[in-house]
């Protein structure tokens, strides 16, 4: 009686494996999908920037500067601070607060 009861269950089991289980063709779709949205895109090959940057810029500018100034002297002074002039009260104008106030 044992024997006859474990053959049909693994037959019942071998069925079962053979059939997929339920397992229909779209099994699996949307992991694969939600992988390939994941995926890095692929690098474009791009060429060398060409030109300056800033930083080249203002050396190259500075220099010609200081070749313009007459000889002896030292080109424009560099530390020039900018400061917005004060109303006519003469009192400045209130700067807006950074962060607002959470009443």
């Amino acid at each position: 009686m044992k024997t006859r009861v474990g053959r049909a269950l693994a037959l019942a089991v071998a069925a079962a494996i053979g059939s997929g289980c339920g397992h229909g063709n779209g099994h699996g779709e949307s992991v694969r999908a939600a992988l390939r949205a994941q995926a890095a895109p692929a690098k474009k090959h791009t060429n060398a920037v060409e030109g300056l940057d800033s930083q080249e810029a203002a050396i190259i500018a500075r220099s010609y500067h200081r070749t313009l100034a007459p000889k002896g002297e030292k080109g424009p002074d560099e530390s020039v601070i900018l400061v917005a002039p004060t109303p006519a009260g003469g009192r400045p104008q209130a700067l807006a607060p950074s962060v607002p106030n959470e009443r």
